[in-house]
């Protein structure tokens, strides 16, 4: 197998994966031909895009605005600007299966860990970022919240954070009572993650701690999800596959490269302290 040179995406299909999450199914069908063929786009109007996706061309238009595009033509236009930066080359799927050789999983998992990381760090926000780690810095409590697969993401969290002396704690058990305890002061600062951006637990205890004054900031896929509108700081992750139905192991890889941004920012806060 050749070697990997693996390149950021072009920014019009950063836009379309970022607002998948919230895409409507019919919209969804539009997302999936425009990454699919979009060399097939720049020769087409709205009427072929609906008739090539199987929706109404007022679908297509919804779509667009969703993805963040004013019309087709800007669209086409973003979609020629990317076809003229030097692309990698990666494997043509980063799933696993059954024929693959020890080589060939090595290179997929390496693969999809470094394209999570690659496009995540095109659609983290500087400011989103820097607003985190001034109100970590100044926190006199922090709660993380990670329930099911984002409770690794949580606990590498803790074992970061603690190492800089933060007073910080975190909760992954869905069923806790403590979730729904008033415990918040103004000033204290809630981690919550969730892919999905839409886990009900996270949202309760999120909404509680907001009417206590507590700074929330959020980390998840979906950049338009019922978490990220309720947080005060939405940090954005991005992944394009899964290694298998139903895994999440690119996404954590993404999430934690995160926490680890969030750790480093604050150390270096601290250290500015420092005689």
């Amino acid at each position: 197998m050749s070697q990997v040179n693996i390149t950021s995406l072009p920014p019009w299909e950063l836009q379309v994966r970022s607002a998948m999450g919230s895409l409507s199914s019919a919209e969804t069908r539009v997302a999936e031909y425009v990454l699919e063929a979009p060399e097939a786009v720049l020769g087409s109007n709205i009427q072929s895009v609906a008739r090539a996706s199987g929706v109404s061309e007022a679908t297509v238009i919804r779509f667009l605005r969703r993805a963040g595009f004013s019309g087709l033509k800007g669209f086409k236009a973003s979609i020629a600007q990317g076809n003229v930066l030097e692309r990698g080359h990666l494997p043509v799927s980063r799933k696993l299966s059954d024929s693959d050789t020890t080589r060939a999983i090595k290179t997929k998992v390496f693969c999809g860990c470094m394209e999570a990381l690659g496009d995540t760090l095109n659609v983290l926000e500087d400011e989103a970022l820097s607003r985190a780690i001034d109100a970590l810095y100044a926190a006199p409590y922090v709660e993380v919240f990670g329930i099911g697969g984002s409770a690794s993401v949580a606990r590498s969290a803790l074992h970061s954070f603690r190492r800089i002396g933060l007073r910080m704690s975190v909760t992954s058990d869905p069923n806790a009572a403590y979730l729904r305890m008033e415990r918040f002061n103004p000033g204290d600062v809630v981690l919550a993650i969730s892919s999905s951006g839409e886990t009900a637990a996270i949202l309760e205890a999120v909404r509680i701690a907001l009417e206590k004054g507590a700074f929330v900031i959020s980390i998840t896929n979906v950049k338009d999800s019922t978490l990220s509108r309720l947080s005060d700081c939405c940090l954005t992750s991005l992944c394009r596959t899964r290694m298998l139905p139903g895994d999440e192991t690119y996404e954590r890889v993404a999430q934690i490269a995160i926490i680890h941004a969030l750790y480093a920012g604050v150390a270096m806060r601290q250290g500015e302290k420092l005689p």
